[in-house]
């Protein structure tokens, strides 16, 4: 039990360390469409001019496909998930790479998932603009709700499992190098 309380000590102070781009997707998709089913395909929203799990518009799509050919179709943003990604990626590594390249490598600051999260909502200078703070806050949210959520599974898969090594190594919210032998090799 001693073990358990203080990796969970410690787990409290991992979440400002180690941001990545799939934290950044799923909050993004959360404050998009996070209570529909199917991580938001078929969503449809500004009166049907945004399109899928991140509420994508054309011209959103149109700018994507100039740094990634391959993206010819915006109604797949509709029905497919891994489209909708392969556009947002697209559209960062124009407009926000340093920030893609770190949450890419696992090394993204808090601050890299602000400028992609307010470019996704106010375009390329969004990250400037006042407006799309409001959008901001609720993507720091969700970001803090989800690491909380794998926080908890950790812990509890630790308490319940004593030695359980699977449950940090493969959760994409804490850096594999700070998990070897599970949570009992801290100590």
């Amino acid at each position: 039990m001693k073990t358990s309380i203080a990796a969970l000590l410690l787990a409290v102070a991992l979440p400002g360390q180690g941001y990545t781009w799939a934290d950044t997707l799923q909050a993004i998709r959360s404050v998009e469409t996070g209570g529909l089913p199917r991580h938001g395909l078929g969503a449809k929203g500004d009166g049907g001019n945004a399109l899928g799990p991140f509420q994508i518009w054309r011209i959103y799509h149109t700018d994507a496909r100039g740094r990634d050919k391959s993206l010819t179709r915006y109604e797949r943003c509709l029905t497919s998930l891994d489209y909708s990604e392969r556009v947002v990626r697209a559209y960062m590594a124009r407009y926000a790479s340093q920030a893609l390249r770190r949450l890419e490598s696992k090394r993204g600051t808090l601050e890299d998932v602000e400028r992609v999260s307010r470019i996704h909502n106010g375009g390329p200078r969004g990250y400037r603009k006042a407006a799309t703070l409001k959008y901001w806050k609720k993507v720091i949210l969700r970001l803090r709700r989800n690491r909380q959520q794998s926080i908890s599974l950790s812990v509890n898969l630790s308490l319940t499992f004593p030695g359980c090594t699977a449950s940090r190594r493969s959760d994409p919210h804490f850096p594999a190098s700070s998990v070897v032998g599970g949570w009992g090799s801290f100590f």
